[in-house]
């Protein structure tokens, strides 16, 4: 399935490739940017090796990772993965953003409910987010999310397609 290159909401939208390994590894190996998240190590080779098994997923059609660009370039990364076509559900993962671009999260939550609901045509997404990272509880409730499970600090969320685009709506 063909989902991107994309442009949405002032944003390019990418599969991501192997040239993003470095970029990947030093954002995810930053302990500022992942409080929230696993920290991992800043290893280019282990993030390649990463990437070419996740590409192995992304063509059994379960996993996408997705890099949002704009003129000025990288901004951040983010996948939907976990995806179960029997029932339509996904799971929004690994977000981040690079620390010196400004802005743009909203932007970046929009696209990915957008490519899930619309264009992988998904009926719910869900999320873990930790308890104390309230941006991101904040981004999800406001766009109808509900809390279904809190364990181990964490919180999953469950957002239905439908109740997104009510509030997606009353949002603009």
């Amino acid at each position: 399935m063909k989902i991107l290159p994309v442009e949405l909401y002032g944003l390019s939208l990418r599969l991501i490739d192997i040239s993003d390994a470095k970029d990947i590894a030093s954002l995810r190996s930053s302990p500022e940017l992942t409080k929230y998240m696993i920290t991992l190590e800043e290893d280019v080779e282990k993030q390649k090796e990463w990437i070419r098994a996740y590409k192995e997923r992304e063509s059994l059609e379960v996993d996408y990772y997705f890099a949002y660009e704009n003129e000025n370039g990288l901004i951040g990364y983010n996948r939907i993965s976990k995806i179960n076509w029997q029932d339509m559900t996904g799971f929004a993962a690994s977000w981040i953003k690079k620390p010196a671009v400004k802005g743009f999260a909203k932007e970046m939550f929009l696209a990915r409910c957008d490519v899930a609901f619309h264009m992988l045509g998904l009926k719910v997404l869900f999320t873990e987010i930790h308890e104390k990272n309230q941006r991101a509880i904040k981004y999800w409730v406001a766009y109808g999310a509900e809390a279904i499970l809190h364990r181990n600090e964490f919180i999953t969320f469950k957002l239905p397609s439908d109740i997104y685009e009510t509030y997606k709506y009353g949002q603009s």
